[in-house]
């Protein structure tokens, strides 16, 4: 598969997705990103493709977090730029993914998830998963 109809088939599902008009939802965010690298010129594993579908879907259903989609997006950037058959731009920009999703973006999502909890927006598995993450805090 071509990596660049990747992009164009991620921008396809995401644009069907809740909150894909919004910078503060996690598939509009994706819808952001997805669509500069597109401009760029930066390919998508088929199976990033499929992880990244996956984590928008069950986000904008309230089944994921979304500090837990970008922690579960980081490995496979990682993955896919070790690949030799990666060219060097995807390389450096899966490097960059990778950083980014385990590192600074999951402390983000944390305080746009916490957002979306304090103002009723968060539901579902999601909420009861913040709800159990933020108890387990006063503990520790």
């Amino acid at each position: 598969m071509d990596q660049s109809s990747t992009r164009k088939q991620l921008n396809s599902h995401v644009k069907q997705l809740r909150g894909s008009n919004s910078p503060f939802e996690y598939s509009g965010i994706v819808k952001i990103v997805n669509t500069a690298l597109k401009k760029g010129g930066v390919g998508l594993s088929p199976d990033m493709l499929n992880q990244i579908k996956t984590n928008t879907t069950k986000t904008s259903q309230h089944k994921m977090l979304m500090q837990e989609a970008s922690l579960k997006e980081a490995p496979g950037f990682f993955r896919d730029m070790t690949d030799p058959k990666t060219p060097f731009k995807d390389k450096l920009a899966n490097f960059v993914g990778g950083v980014v999703n385990s590192t600074i973006a999951p402390i983000h999502f944390n305080f746009q998830d916490q957002a979306n909890l304090a103002s009723g927006n968060l539901k579902g598995e999601a909420k009861t998963k913040l709800q159990m993450f933020n108890v387990g805090n006063l503990f520790f």
